[in-house]
């Protein structure tokens, strides 16, 4: 048996999920876990203040699952919670993708995060195998790391004579 065959095809990849229901952000790290293509390091955040915290504090999230409505640090709930973490996460840089997931929406919230420039949207109850699609699709199109790259190994350089 081949040792390489069941080993991830892609990068490690950062994600944080952004959601107060405690059993969506386990079964999502579980569907995470389950799918032999990503390898992932999962960070939660059941309000959006913990969110914007996870954000400020750690190395950069490479992708964002963001539930709009979600309480603050002190449990009250805000319809523009998703938004504030999107607006937020967009000053990071690399900034990270993000994929919506929400049940309570508006067209105008779903218009708003679109500007924001989310990779896409799930309506909760959640359709776990299009998500991981979605996920997959997502962490396969990162741009390779070449922070760690010093001068001798840089991608070359193509001189072309224009005729």
């Amino acid at each position: 048996m081949n040792p390489q065959a069941h080993k991830p095809t892609m990068k490690h990849a950062r994600i944080l999920i952004a959601d107060d229901e405690g059993a969506t952000c386990r079964y999502i790290n579980k569907q995470l876990k389950m799918e032999s293509s990503i390898d992932a390091s999962v960070d939660f955040a059941h309000d959006w203040n913990e969110a914007i915290t996870r954000l400020d504090e750690n190395p950069p999230y490479d992708l964002l699952l963001v539930d709009l409505w979600m309480p603050d640090a002190q449990g009250v709930l805000d319809k523009e919670a998703g938004l504030k973490i999107l607006r937020h996460s967009k000053g990071r840089q690399p900034a990270p993708q993000a994929i919506v997931i929400t049940a309570n929406s508006s067209a105008e919230t779903v218009l708003e995060a679109s500007g924001l420039g989310i990779y896409d949207y799930i309506s909760k109850p959640i359709n776990y195998t299009r998500l991981i699609e979605i996920i997959v699709e997502v962490l396969s199109q990162r741009p390779r790391d070449i922070s760690h790259q010093d001068a001798n190994s840089a991608p070359p350089v193509h001189d072309y004579e224009i005729i």
